[in-house]
This record gives C-alpha cells, structure tokens and sequence, in this order.
C-alpha cells in the first residue's frame, strides 16, 4: 500500500502540470497513478474528472463521475455547481443526470448521519496531563486527513485530536461553512475530549487548514474553548471579503480585551494561488500589532496543501507559540 506522504508527492507532481496547462499530461499521469492509492479515491475522481473538463473532453469528465458514483462516491451541490472546470458541463443533460443522483445522496446522507466526533492519536510513551493540539480539517477534507496532516505532533510528545464538521460536502470530505454550527460543534467535541482525557490546560493549541484555519482563528479569538495558541496553515475562507485582515479586527479586540497571552504561527505556502502569501504575511502583523505575537513562515515550494516535510516546520512553530 502506497503512504499518504507518496500520495502528497503524486498531488505535487499533478498541481505542477495543471499550472503547465499540461491538462492531458497531468490526467494520464493522475490515471495511471491514482488507483495505488487506497484513501483517495474521491481526490483522484474530483481531479480525473476536473482534468478531463480542462481538455475539453466533456463526455469523459461526465463518464468518469457516472462510474464513480455507482462505487460509492459523489460530490454536493456546491462542488458541482461551482468548481470552475465544471462550469462547460452545467445544463449538459449528461452532467444534469449525475447532478441529480449526487443531490439525492447528499440529502439522504445528511440526513441520516450520527452525530459529528473527534479522533485522537496518544503520543506514544506520553503521559497526561497532555500537551494537544486541535486540529481543523479543511473544507472537502475530513479528520482522517487532518491526522494525516499534523501527525508529526505526535512523534513531539502531543496529543492530537482532530475535530469533524457535520456540514457534508462529498462522500467523504466536510466544510465549515456555517459559522454557528462549527462553533458548536467545535465546543462539544473538545468538551467530549477534555472528559476523555487529562489535558494541560496551559498547553493547549488549535491548529487548521484552509477553511479549517479560517475557523481556527476564529475559534482561538472568540474564546470558543480555551486554547493557549493558534497555528494556521494557509487560512482561507469561502468569501474573500473576509480573509481581508482588517475584518479580523473586531474580534482581535475581543480577544485582546478578554487578557490572556495568546500566541499564533501562521504557515503559508510560497506557491499558494488560493490564499495569497501577502494576504496571510498581513493578517500575521496585524495580530502581532494589536498585542497577540503571532510568528509567520513561507514555505517555499508549497501550494495550497501540508508541507511533504513538515516535522521541523511544527517544531519551530510549536516553539514560538509553547
């Protein structure tokens, strides 16, 4: 079985030729590999089927989703009507067919699914109270993948628990968007991790990426539960007016007022074309500004996804904010 590091490798390689414009190179490539990778499939059919739309084979992106589908897997309403490679494929009577029948799973999905909850990693030899970080999946992901991604905390002796949206988006993938529902839920899963587990309360961080940074931060600066620190990785939210740093200010103000010392590392990928190094360099100064040190890193030679080699990278955030 392929690992998931060998699966960020694969996506790298494919994220390089879509910015090519090598649509073909990077669909062959995405065929061809896609299947070692056991955890994935919905990626990889999001992409096959995203690429085959940047071609202009139309039939083969909607052929891609039809098989698919019938194995288990299916994308919601806002991925269908909103990913740009999908926009040639609105009103074909093709893609409307296969629209109809993800809507439907969707629903009943939603419908039928238990309450949300959190996983956890123990570090291993670690003994409580522990040291955790919280960490948000990003919007589309789940907190399989948010273990996947932060699970270097683990080998630094910190417990890692990885908290999970209810707002389904795909078969396997969740966002955030609802604020309120994600504050909630939030607030219930670490209450349920706070009773299952001893943790100290001075060493207590909440990390996330994309979406799941974007509610991070907010989680950190509403007092939504009491962590220490914040470590963000390439935040970015649904509505770009909002990852304007300057909207930020009332609730920095709120927290600054509540007193407390916390601190905040933000991590942007020097590639990232979803949310501008700048924009995140910016937001890092504004909170260092109005009294919460926040450190900020660019990682060269990342996009809008986990650095291969984060280790180190968690290693020297964690120093900042611990």
């Amino acid at each position: 079985m392929q690992t998931d590091d060998s699966y960020q490798r694969l996506d790298a390689r494919v994220m390089e030729l879509y910015r090519e414009q090598n649509y073909a190179g990077a669909l062959e490539l995405l065929t061809a590999e896609g299947p070692r990778y056991p955890g994935h499939e919905t990626d990889v059919t999001y992409l096959r089927s995203c690429l085959a739309a940047r071609t202009g084979d139309y039939g083969l992106a909607v052929a891609i989703l039809e098989r698919t589908l019938e194995q288990g897997t299916w994308f919601g309403e806002m991925l269908l009507r909103r990913s740009p490679s999908w926009q040639p494929l609105q009103g074909r009577p093709d893609f409307e067919r296969v629209a109809a029948a993800c809507l439907e799973r969707q629903r009943a999905e939603q419908a039928g699914r238990p309450p949300a909850q959190y996983s956890a990693l123990i570090p291993e030899g670690g003994t409580p109270p522990y040291r955790s970080i919280v960490a948000l999946h990003g919007n589309g992901e789940n907190p399989g993948k948010a273990l996947e991604g932060w699970r270097a905390v683990t080998g630094q002796g910190w417990l890692l628990a990885a908290i999970e949206s209810s707002q389904i988006i795909q078969s396997d993938g969740y966002v955030w968007d609802d604020t309120q529902v994600a504050l909630r839920e939030i607030r219930e899963q670490y209450a349920a991790l706070a009773a299952d587990h001893e943790l100290s309360a001075d060493h207590l961080v909440i990390a996330g990426f994309s979406m799941g940074g974007h509610t991070a931060l907010r989680v950190a600066l509403s007092g939504t539960i009491p962590v220490r620190a914040f470590i963000l990785l390439g935040p970015g939210g649904p509505d770009p007016e909002e990852d304007d740093p300057g909207s930020w200010l009332p609730l920095i103000q709120e927290a600054r007022a509540r007193g407390g010392k916390l601190r905040g590392y933000l991590l942007a990928g020097q590639d990232d074309e979803i949310t501008a190094v700048e924009t995140q360099r910016k937001l890092a100064d504004l909170l260092t500004e109005q009294g919460i040190p926040c450190g900020f890193e660019a990682v060269p030679g990342v996009a809008h996804a986990y650095p291969l080699d984060f280790g180190p990278i968690i290693a020297r955030a964690l120093a900042f904010v611990a």
